[in-house]
């Protein structure tokens, strides 16, 4: 039976880089990202602001909000299993980091400079996640909707989750809508359906003769699981995702990036409308 241990670990950035950390381990030196243990009763967000103030020496200056969760299994102890708590730290001024005795020293790096060999590996999953969300560059923000042909917007919704299905797409070029659709797609499940609206998605760009295109998808692991981050266990899956490795390749670029669902308004609208109406349809 595994146990499973939650911990918080931290993104601190300051002028769009990212705070790396460097303490001893049994191998000689590991880079990281902060982070802490959760024990007994404290609350994430208590352990969070202790690791920003006691560890890092930032006192002032700064904000702290929930970034992400996510289920970590270690390759090495199987049996284990880590909850992990991410915090988004914002650092607006030129403090000074004043270390921990558990660190021996720090250097603020741009994402795309980050060597991921020298991480350990959940930071290391962390910040590849992070990068697949298109946010960071080389100390400069990224706007990946410049650097596409086109972005494809996709969702998909299950009603009982496996349930009444429907998938949905929107095509943006410059800022403006140049063609949506979507289908009822039977009995599935959400990701299923998530899946299969970013495949009609990409269909759709295809036939329109696209060859650089962008997916935003708010379910993020769909996203992981087409970068490569996070493997496909759940067979029913199988077949859509070696669809879609298929269909990337028409491509000449292809890229993922997971947004919320807040920006994500218009295929989730389209997805209910479809679902709405097999509904009325079918009563």
């Amino acid at each position: 039976m595994s146990s499973i241990q939650a911990i918080v670990k931290l993104i601190v950035k300051k002028d769009n880089k990212i705070l790396i950390l460097n303490k001893k381990s049994a191998d000689g030196h590991i880079s990281l990202l902060p982070g802490s243990k959760i024990s007994g009763f404290s609350q994430p967000e208590d352990i969070a602001q202790s690791v920003v103030e006691k560890d890092l020496g930032i006192v002032s200056d700064y904000k702290i909000k929930l970034h992400d969760i996510l289920n970590y299994s270690d390759n090495l102890h199987s049996d284990k299993r880590l909850l992990v708590i991410i915090f988004g730290v914002d650092v607006y001024s030129n403090q000074k980091i004043i270390l921990s005795d558990k660190y021996q020293k720090y250097q603020w790096r741009g994402l795309a400079s980050v060597n991921f060999g020298e991480l350990d590996d959940l930071s290391a999953m962390i910040l590849r996640i992070e990068d697949s969300t298109g946010v960071y560059g080389a100390g400069e923000e990224v706007d990946y909707s410049n650097r596409s042909d086109l972005v494809i917007f996709s969702d998909g919704g299950s009603r009982g989750n496996p349930g009444p299905s429907a998938s949905a797409y929107v095509l943006v070029k410059d800022d403006q809508v140049i063609t949506q659709g979507g289908e009822y797609i039977g009995i599935t499940t959400n990701n299923q359906a998530e899946y299969r609206g970013v495949y009609l998605g990409l269909m759709k760009a295809r036939e329109l003769g696209y060859r650089d295109v962008l997916c935003k998808i708010d379910n993020m692991m769909v996203v992981n699981q087409m970068k490569g981050i996070y493997s496909v266990k759940n067979r029913d899956l199988w077949p859509i995702h070696d669809k879609m490795r298929e269909l990337v390749a028409d491509f000449d670029k292809v890229g993922f990036m997971h947004i919320k669902r807040e920006f994500n308004v218009a295929s989730d609208s389209l997805v209910n409308i479809i679902l709405d109406d097999h509904a009325r349809n079918n009563v």
